[in-house]
């Protein structure tokens, strides 16, 4: 009660501020995909010099996102950690606000705010109301669609799973915009792919990366079937990989801390 309270009191006493943006990624427990990439774009271009950007960050991620923006060339970039004060302060006033899921339950768009929605994925899964046993759970991703301004979406099935899926069409004043996604820009860039390879060692490698979705539901977190099916998976990878091939794997942080790469040799996070 005290959070929400102090978020309504700079929603009703503070003013928006034009310059300021505040990103977050995953709830801010990651600094990936889309957000970074929009991130990177915004901390390096010089038409983007007068913004002030923050980034909210979980308490206990601060010392690592601290590392890899400092890596990134991303000093401008200030971290803003979860659930304080200033929090609370900028997610009341920022004009812009750039999320790749959404928002506390508690966030209310102001019409001065402008709201860029860029979710994560392409939704090869199913989602929203056709999650049968979970459907009361997706009204916060609902309202978050509802009240962004413009909603990114990558191809035609995941403009077409939110809007159907979340049951927004028709609804809400948000744009939806069909341009590609800013995390896939890297895959055209030849140069920092050659600077990757040469940092990493990977000369003369044959390097692979596999990034598996989660499969279920929220509130049923402990999935061990699906876990024990990805270790399967390694174990007959591992058997039959070389010493000149290496498989990067990222796991889904509802994998994650079940699932241990330290025995693997060939496969590595």
């Amino acid at each position: 009660m005290e959070e929400k309270t102090r978020y309504i009191h700079y929603l009703e006493h503070s003013k928006v501020k034009n310059n300021v943006v505040l990103l977050e990624s995953q709830h801010g427990k990651t600094l990936g995909g889309n957000i970074a990439a929009i991130a990177k774009e915004l901390a390096t271009a010089p038409e983007y010099k007068k913004f002030k950007l923050f980034l909210s960050c979980q308490k206990g991620q601060l010392k690592g996102m601290e590392t890899l923006l400092k890596k990134q060339g991303m000093e401008r970039v200030r971290l803003v950690e979860s659930g304080t004060n200033a929090f609370f302060k900028l997610l009341a006033t920022a004009k812009y606000l750039i999320n790749d899921n959404t928002f506390i339950l508690d966030f209310i768009k102001r019409p001065e705010q402008v709201y860029l929605n860029t979710w994560h994925g392409t939704p090869l899964k199913t989602l929203g109301r056709k999650i049968k046993d979970d459907f009361g759970m997706i009204g916060n991703a609902q309202r978050n669609f509802l009240c962004a301004d413009y909603l990114l979406c990558p191809n035609e099935l995941t403009m077409r799973s939110l809007t159907e899926d979340y049951m927004i069409e028709n609804m809400g004043s948000a744009k939806l915009l069909m341009t590609g996604y800013p995390r896939n820009t890297i895959f055209l860039n030849q140069e920092r792919r050659a600077e990757i390879r040469r940092e990493c060692g990977f000369d003369n490698m044959e390097i692979y990366a596999y990034l598996p979705t989660w499969r279920g539901m929220l509130n049923q977190v402990a999935n061990e079937e699906q876990n024990e099916q990805l270790m399967s998976y390694f174990e007959e990878l591992e058997e039959g990989l070389t010493e000149k091939q290496r498989i990067y794997v990222k796991l889904h942080p509802m994998n994650s801390k079940a699932i241990n790469l330290s025995k693997f040799k060939h496969i590595l996070p």
